[in-house]
């Protein structure tokens, strides 16, 4: 469940982030299919996870700090 809210959480910056700069370039679609949110999840996910173990611990959250 930590998981899901950690990425959760990933996903709606990530989602954010983007939203913002496709209001200064109108080129950009903004439609994202749940796909796409899925894969940018487990990309962000991966980056996150360093051991590879498939859980991101408090350790790893220090390590990025």
């Amino acid at each position: 469940m930590k998981h899901f809210l950690i990425l959760g959480g990933i996903a709606a910056a990530g989602l954010a982030a983007s939203t913002v700069s496709t209001a200064q370039s109108p080129a950009r679609p903004v439609d994202v299919t749940r796909a796409q949110a899925v894969e940018r999840s487990d990309a962000a996910f991966a980056r996150l996870d360093a051991n590879r173990d498939g859980r991101f611990t408090r350790e790893e959250a220090q390590a990025l700090r």
